[in-house]
């Protein structure tokens, strides 16, 4: 049946004309539930999207350098990114209350609460809280959370902020939305079937919150971040990249000796694999 229902997606993608407009989150996930359902599907699910997003990092930051990411959830990600450079210093910000707790509750179990942190703020508003020089802005499934356009430009208009003042690279992975509402509500049911009704219900949810490529690179011209690359995953088109090395001529030697090698699961892997294939041009 899953095969089935995975084709099905593909055509509808490839296809038809584009009926699925934009419709924001109605609010943060803040939620206990939410919450919980959330950290435990990326216990279970997220490893292997965490992984590609990390070893993509990873080759674009030097020794020692500083990350700072965007909505940040429970800091399952940014806990990967730590293990798999131990070098690296690492801030995350993050909105809802409720999941900066769990995140510090996570970094502390883990070890990391030393280079790792997280607070409490907003991606619209955070230039100004950071001191010291940032190598690295990234984000990983968060910028679809904003509500509107605007808000959009004023979170891409702080990284130019950061990029201009510091040189820092950008990484910005998130969904990218579907043309049908049909596939938003598939999507959940063929890649996480077993995971919590409330974790797929909020998959469909962020899908018909996303931005398009097309809606997010104009945002990323404007803000002045138009260089680099700006790629939708092919042959399932629900994914996109916006990729900007450092400001810095030679600012990252070779990385690969910085690198940790974690062990994976078999499905770990072979999500990663997936994601891999999924962007050549990476």
């Amino acid at each position: 049946m899953k095969p089935i229902k995975l084709l099905q997606l593909l055509v509808r993608e490839h296809g038809m004309a584009r009926t699925l407009q934009r419709t924001p989150e109605s609010e943060q996930m803040n939620d206990a539930a939410q919450v919980a359902a959330f950290h435990e599907a990326g216990e279970k699910y997220l490893v292997g999207l965490y992984h590609f997003n990390a070893m993509a990092i990873a080759a674009m930051v030097p020794e020692g350098g500083r990350v700072v990411d965007l909505g940040s959830g429970s800091a399952q990600f940014i806990a990967h990114l730590a293990q798999v450079r131990p070098d690296l210093k690492i801030v995350g910000i993050e909105l809802a209350e409720r999941m900066v707790l769990q995140g510090r509750q996570l970094l502390a179990q883990k070890g990391l609460s030393e280079r790792v942190e997280i607070w409490q703020g907003d991606m619209t508003d955070f230039s100004r809280l950071m001191r010291e020089p940032v190598s690295l802005v990234s984000s990983v499934f968060s910028l679809h959370h904003l509500p509107a356009l605007e808000h959009l430009a004023r979170c891409l208009a702080e990284i130019h902020c950061i990029r201009r003042r510091d040189g820092a690279a950008v990484w910005v992975f998130d969904h990218a939305r579907p043309r049908s509402l049909e596939s938003a509500r598939r999507f959940p049911e063929i890649f996480t079937p077993e995971a919590a009704p409330v974790f797929n219900l909020d998959s469909t949810q962020s899908l018909m919150a996303s931005w398009t490529l097309e809606e997010m690179s104009g945002e990323f011209t404007r803000a002045g971040l138009a260089e680099g690359q700006h790629l939708r995953s092919r042959i399932l088109p629900l994914y996109q990249v916006h990729r900007l090395p450092p400001a810095a001529a030679g600012a990252v030697a070779d990385a690969a000796g910085l690198v940790s090698p974690l062990p994976l699961s078999a499905q770990a892997k072979k999500d990663f694999d997936g994601l891999r294939w999924l962007f050549p041009a990476l």
